[in-house]
């Protein structure tokens, strides 16, 4: 194997290595004649055409498993069971095993992880003048558990049928839904209406959307509570006072100081049941107690099935750069934006892994050079 390809796939290895916190679901097996609502979600590899033009069968065949691999690790973190590897095509379900809070909202926050792996994954391969894309479609609906012609357990039905078609009906590097799964995320993703559309197969067109990315959830909730805000605020006075008292103790430095010699920062918690008026609460608390004090406040969001690490920290930056998820930002913008805040030495060394969190590309080579490990290490 030439030097150079030996280095790319070096390289494609650590964007491929399998994340020691990956999977925290366990798939297990289908049980056979089970009927259950899930989310299937079908995704098919293009470009390796072309790439079996160029290189040698076995060079091939660790490019696909490298990046298969990547696409069953990113399947198990969202709580996904993957079905089936056929080729370049894979299949996986959400719900199969356990129902999970919204799994059309997993299967699609999947894809989307996916099709970023796969993009990422394409520019590496870059080098040698080769690209990877994928397509990909999601259905939800009924579907049942039976053998296939050689006997493996697997989801059949017309739901299935319909995902598989949505699949092949997607542009490159996109993901095609039918309305069922776009009305089950809603508002938590940003959507493109792509209208009716005919699928081979398929009498009837069929309504279709596009996700482009994750919806502002926080904002979105946070302009609820706005609008319902006429409504007198009674009651949770023990609560603002234990708030109030955590704040002032921050302004007075009487937190201690961390270990690189800044103040040390309170965090807390607030938890109870849905519907008690826990986001309410926050809400009243930095209208009254941090609007007349000049506090910056910041909204973050999370999603409460597996996210990407540091989800909730991101959204909270991204609030302050106005850097919309999955938006084009540049580093130029990001650097510029940093100082103004400061132009402190060590701040702006960490500029490249903080743009890597926020996933700008920074065009750092040393980047290139780290493992996930290590590069999460130096992101802290």
């Amino acid at each position: 194997m030439p030097h150079e390809f030996a280095s790319l796939l070096q390289k494609l290895h650590r964007h491929t290595q399998r994340a020691d916190t990956a999977s925290d679901y366990e798939t297990g097996e289908l049980k056979q004649g089970e009927r259950r609502n899930v989310a299937i979600l079908y995704l098919d590899l293009g470009g390796f055409t072309s790439i079996s033009e160029k290189l040698d069968h076995e060079e091939v065949h660790d490019i696909a498993k490298g990046i298969m691999d990547t696409l069953v690790d990113i399947s198990c973190h969202y709580g996904g069971y993957v079905d089936k590897i056929e080729g370049d095509r894979i299949m996986v379900l959400f719900g199969a095993r356990k129902a999970g809070e919204n799994d059309s909202m997993r299967a699609v926050t999947c894809g989307l992880r996916m099709i970023d792996s796969i993009q990422t994954a394409s520019d590496i391969l870059s080098e040698i003048g080769i690209s990877v894309t994928a397509r990909i479609g999601i259905n939800t609906g009924s579907v049942t558990v039976a053998p296939d012609a050689i006997g493996h357990l697997t989801a059949m039905g017309n739901t299935v049928n319909l995902a598989s078609r949505m699949e092949e009906a997607a542009d490159v590097n996109t993901i095609l839904v039918t309305r069922s799964v776009q009305e089950k995320c809603g508002e938590m993703v940003i959507w493109e209406n792509m209208g009716n559309i005919s699928l081979k197969g398929v009498s009837n067109p069929v309504y279709a959307f596009r996700p482009t990315g994750l919806g502002n959830i926080s904002g979105t909730r946070w302009e609820r509570i706005a609008r319902v805000t006429t409504s007198t605020f009674v009651g949770r006075t023990n609560e603002l006072s234990i708030l109030e008292k955590k704040l002032d103790m921050q302004a007075r430095g009487e937190t201690g100081r961390n270990p690189a010699g800044g103040l040390r920062h309170i965090v807390l918690g607030i938890k109870g049941e849905a519907g008690i008026g826990k986001s309410r609460l926050v809400w009243e608390f930095s209208k009254r107690k941090c609007t007349n004090r000049d506090i910056l406040v910041l909204n973050g969001h999370t999603l409460s099935f597996a996210q990407p690490a540091y989800w909730l920290w991101t959204t909270v930056l991204r609030d302050f750069f106005g850097i919309e998820h999955g938006s084009k930002s540049n580093y130029r913008e990001l650097k510029d934006k940093i100082k103004v805040l400061s132009d402190d030495t060590a701040l702006l060394s960490s500029l490249p892994f903080l743009a890597d969190l926020l996933s700008i590309k920074s065009d750092d080579h040393k980047l290139e050079e780290l493992d996930l490990r290590t590069r999460a290490l130096e992101t802290r």
